[in-house]
């Protein structure tokens, strides 16, 4: 995972010798007039973190310091900012509490957060999997850690290994010392700097006219760790709420019970894909030497759900789950169904499903019972795994008779109906991955439901069930690109605009050049959205967005004034990856510093804001 792993906003700050420099020269300097710089401790991709002391109390804390390249970009000081306002009003033994925030050397900024002497459970996974006590303690305090953020109206937003301090306990460590407790884990979440932060609630000086004119969660900018973002991510970054952070959770409880990620993809682009449509295989397939509790596994899988609304209402109660799946009493035997990560739509209910998730959820509840594992949430009491059993279509009446001697609750329930709507549909085809199947619904919906593509949801999961049908080239391919380009209007080229928008660059040169057929999804698209006759029946947010895509950096400026006016996240999305941090040595800024485009990305987010 280490391609995709880091933060999808955030530079890399081993190639910067600026950063590189202050950090080295900051080791004995005193900021503030009070603390004193011990050690540099880390370098992350917006700033330096070191151990510092307070001269006047003794005490050890730990130090931020934004990068020189960050402190020319208002909106990510703005983020630097609400990171210390996140950290001042969480007051919670699982986060870590920011005490100052200032600045020095003119316009250097620095934040003041509570020292915590330990590893990160990145560190700790590294040795291999967590036993299924310690993962479910440590799962828990997480759990309790984002109750007490969201009740601040916070989301974190990038939740991962790497921003959990877990402190060792005497127990595990006898020689430990420090605030360790003997009676396990302390854990504490840290690093809020991506996270949607109500600063407008929390501190009145937000309410200036300058404060009112950030935002850190504009449209079209994804921001997180691409290894743990959750699913809704794609719909940009206003889709992405509290829930989001517990499927986030979800992915670190699977890590730590598993020792390896839910899904192997090796780049962000195929992992990001595997989050939207990919079903988590089972603990014991993942890692065959592990052994987890059922009722644990099957809080992880909940927290692994594709839709939001099918996950826990909130932390607090992933907390209570955890702890009835650590209860003494025996479970009750589960149908296949309940074992099953829920990838439905807001629309369905939990006892509802797909025709593909149907098929995934029989061989999902073989893998488990065949190995007695459960979900990634949480667990202090261990109960011995059950026997293995072989998955069957359906439950014979015999095993019906002898679930129901326990209890009430362990009768089989029916199988789930088949589901309905559009986006039901689209999504079964897309986890089918069967370029036919793909086709033949995308054909279907169109000429029955061409209404439901005035959904965006449903214009992205469209999108990628068009690249499955693209996957084999037949005449049925050729009608599904000619349907959506004729039939849906303007919608139907906002879907052909998202199937460009997920091509790697550089793709396709032959075709474009005029040298092959185009086959492909994306040449497809580009071909069609090339065709002036369709052009026209674009709203102009994504004739701007497509116009920006396709011309080069040095000519771009000349769009920027219509772009301001007509721009959707589409353009915003285009505009930011062309200044840091957004950009990576392998995809260059085009303009470090642009102050007109700097202007054009604030117009569209105040615009998008009202």
């Amino acid at each position: 995972m280490a391609s995709v792993a880091e933060p999808m906003i955030g530079g890399d700050p081993t190639s910067s010798p600026s950063a590189q420099k202050r950090a080295a020269g900051m080791v004995g300097r005193v900021v503030s007039d009070r603390y004193r710089i011990v050690e540099l401790v880390a370098m992350g991709g917006m700033g330096a973190i070191f151990r510092a002391e307070h001269l006047h109390m003794h005490k050890h804390v730990a130090i931020k310091v934004l990068h020189p390249e960050i402190e020319g970009f208002p909106e990510l000081v703005a983020r630097f900012e609400r990171e210390a306002v996140a950290g001042a009003h969480i007051q919670h033994p699982n986060v870590a509490a920011a005490s100052d925030f200032g600045k020095f050397d003119g316009e250097s900024c620095f934040l003041v957060l509570e020292y915590i002497e330990g590893a990160t459970l990145r560190d700790l996974l590294k040795k291999g999997p967590l036993s299924a006590e310690r993962a479910a303690s440590i799962a828990r305090q997480l759990a309790l850690a984002l109750s007490a953020v969201h009740d601040k109206g916070i989301v974190h937003r990038d939740l991962k290994p790497l921003n959990v301090m877990v402190l060792k306990s005497a127990k595990e460590d006898p020689t430990a010392t420090g605030p360790a407790r003997p009676d396990g884990d302390v854990v504490k979440l840290i690093d809020f700097g991506l996270a949607k932060v109500p600063v407008d609630q929390l501190s009145l000086r937000a309410r200036d006219a300058d404060s009112l004119r950030r935002s850190l969660t504009a449209a079209g900018v994804v921001m997180g760790t691409v290894a743990y973002i959750a699913p809704e991510s794609a719909l940009g970054m206003r889709s992405v709420g509290p829930r989001a952070d517990l499927y986030s959770l979800g992915v670190v409880f699977y890590e730590m019970l598993a020792g390896k990620h839910p899904f192997d993809g090796e780049d962000a682009k195929t992992l990001f894909s595997q989050h939207r449509s990919s079903i988590p295989e089972p603990i014991s397939k993942r890692n065959p030497a592990v052994t987890v509790p059922r009722a644990l596994e099957m809080v992880v899988m909940r927290l692994l759900s594709k839709d939001p609304d099918a996950r826990y209402p909130g932390a607090d109660d992933v907390v209570r789950a955890i702890d009835a799946a650590l209860a003494p009493a025996p479970a009750p035997s589960l149908t296949r169904h309940e074992l099953t990560p829920i990838s439905l739509s807001k629309s369905e209910s939990p006892a509802s499903t797909s025709p593909g998730a149907k098929r995934a959820w029989m061989w999902l509840a073989g893998g488990i019972a065949a190995a007695g594992v459960v979900s990634l949430i949480v667990s202090f009491t261990l109960r011995p795994s059950e026997p293995a059993a072989q998955p069957s279509a359906a439950p014979s009446e015999s095993s019906h008779a002898d679930a129901s001697k326990g209890s009430a609750e362990s009768a089989p329930r029916p199988e789930p109906p088949v589901a309905k709507t559009a986006r039901d549909k689209l999504r079964a085809a897309i986890e089918s991955k069967d370029s036919r199947t793909a086709a033949s619904v995308l054909i279907e919906l169109i000429d029955s439901d061409a209404k439901a593509f005035k959904d965006r949801a449903v214009q992205t999961d469209a999108a990628e069930a068009a690249a499955i049908a693209a996957e084999v080239d037949t005449p049925k391919t050729d009608e599904v690109f000619n349907a959506i380009a004729t039939k849906l209007g303007s919608e139907g080229l906002d879907v052909l605009y998202d199937i460009v928008a997920r091509d790697a660059p550089g793709s396709d040169q032959a075709q474009r050049v005029g040298l092959t057929r185009p086959k492909s999804a994306a040449a497809r698209a580009r071909t069609l959205l090339a065709r002036g006759d369709l052009i026209t029946n674009a709203t102009p947010a994504m004739r701007i967005a497509l116009d920006l895509m396709r011309q080069p950096c040095s000519t771009r400026p000349t769009l920027f004034p219509r772009a301001g006016k007509e721009g959707d996240d589409r353009a915003l999305q285009i505009l930011t990856s062309m200044q840091p941090p957004a950009c990576t040595p392998n995809t260059p800024c085009c303009f470090p510093q642009h102050r007109l485009l700097d202007r054009t990305i604030s117009d569209i987010q105040a615009r998008l804001r009202r």
